[in-house]
């Protein structure tokens, strides 16, 4: 059996927490991503119909006492990639495993009421705990309870607008700016798709050539200045006299 990973992802709500998992089951070919968030804790009396009618997997087999965290999120995510393939948003995990699941589960998981038998476990502890619903931890319902989930579709990622276009790189001669934009109005939710395009743009600017540097080409300048050379009749002194003839 494969090792599945799992992070908490995003709060959605005051008391849900979305969560995500590449689900890795038992065949090779089984990989698909699910979105979920935690709804409660609710008993089931099992009186038929149970409040969750339908058993469409058990994973109890699996449960590892020793690694109760990695357990309990392994069978929520099977349950949730089990519960997609039926077609059911609803599912429930109860007896430590079994995944419950059904028809019209949305009108009837809370039938006989909130339960306080549901447990999660934290990292580097083998003793279960009362579950929390603002918590981080994925949690399961003991005996006659379901610790109710449900799949939400994945938020696609979205870009932001551009931004204004940056500073020019130069001055004159040729230059580039940039303009950004991200993926996050609003981010991809794990199982959402990224945005697709360039978060960055540039553009050239200040393309006019640059004037020439104002500067003499000459040592004898100084000279050209005394014998009062620094005249229109002497272009080729104001050329490379600029400077000192102050032409620029």
């Amino acid at each position: 059996m494969k090792k599945t990973a799992f992070v908490v992802f995003i709060f959605a709500s005051s008391f849900f927490f979305l969560r995500w998992g590449i689900i890795e089951g038992l065949a090779d070919d089984v990989k698909s991503c699910h979105e979920y968030i935690k709804i409660g804790c609710y008993r089931d009396s099992l009186r038929k119909p149970r409040p969750l009618p339908t058993l469409i997997a058990n994973y109890r087999s699996f449960f590892n006492w020793y690694s109760p965290k990695e357990s309990i999120s392994s069978g929520v995510s099977r349950c949730a990639d089990a519960a997609s393939q039926r077609g059911f948003t609803i599912f429930g995990l109860q007896f430590y495993g079994e995944c419950w699941s059904g028809e019209n589960a949305s009108l009837t998981y809370a039938r006989d009421g909130k339960s306080d038998r549901c447990v999660s476990a934290v990292d580097n502890e083998l003793q279960l705990q009362p579950c929390k619903d603002d918590s981080s931890e994925a949690c399961t319902g003991a005996s006659q309870s379901n610790y109710v989930y449900k799949i939400i579709d994945p938020v696609n990622g979205k870009f932001t607008p551009w931004s204004t276009w940056g500073p020019c790189s130069k001055s004159c001669g040729g230059g580039e700016q940039k303009r950004t934009r991200l993926c996050s109005d609003p981010p991809p939710s794990k199982c959402g798709n990224p945005c697709t395009g360039d978060v960055e743009e540039t553009t050239s600017c200040n393309t006019h050539s640059c004037p020439a540097p104002c500067l003499d080409v000459s040592s004898s300048c100084r000279r050209y200045i005394d014998l009062g050379l620094c005249r229109d009749k002497f272009p080729e002194v104001l050329k490379i006299c600029r400077k000192s003839c102050g032409r620029c």
